[in-house]
């Protein structure tokens, strides 16, 4: 086999694969059969999916960069973490994978919160929200989630992406302010 190129009339490049096959008559080659495969969209699908999972590769690692991210399966378990994520909960990937985002439960949310975040996913729509979370080694902290479902060619979500990022310091503020409005307006209304 052997790949050809050339510029056909209409100003195009076009590849083929170009096998030769003598065929022989008492021991002399009386013609060659040439069999030619265009591979030219072949060629330039390959480049096309090379350049989409290089973009996919930058924007991940811009994402994992930027926020905690972390897949899991349909049933939420997860099945990828990135280092934010593992630095952020204190515990190791192996600790993580396998596990339900139950492991960084705090208990500050009720069920019907996770009901309706698990309603939503389950129509395939985004969900949104602040959720406080716990690390390994009890202290709490809040996240600005957002969950993706990922949906594979029958239109079924087959995974979850769930991208965070930490608003402690903003949520701490906001409770803050609303101590000093709860004392001023004591003080006041007296």
């Amino acid at each position: 086999s052997k790949v050809i190129s050339f510029v056909d009339r209409f100003g195009k490049k076009r590849t083929f694969t170009a096998t030769f096959s003598p065929l022989t008559a008492n021991k002399e080659i009386v013609a060659v059969f040439v069999m030619m495969q265009d591979i030219t969209k072949y060629l330039q699908q390959r480049e096309m999916l090379k350049s989409a999972y290089h973009g996919l590769d930058m924007f991940k690692k811009a994402i994992g960069s930027a926020a905690d991210v972390t897949f899991t399966d349909v049933v939420g378990k997860i099945t990828d973490v990135n280092m934010r994520f593992i630095e952020r909960t204190g515990y190791s990937r192996e600790e993580l994978i396998g596990q339900t985002h139950n492991i960084v439960n705090s208990g500050y949310h009720s069920k019907a919160f996770f009901l309706n975040l698990w309603e939503t996913l389950q129509r395939g729509d985004v969900w949104r929200g602040e959720v406080r979370n716990k690390k390994k080694n009890g202290e709490t902290y809040w996240v600005d989630s957002t969950i993706i479902p990922l949906i594979d060619e029958s239109g079924k979500v087959y995974q979850f992406l769930t991208v965070q990022f930490n608003v402690s310091d903003k949520k701490e503020m906001m409770i803050e302010l609303r101590n000093i409005e709860r004392t001023f307006r004591a003080i006041t209304e007296n």
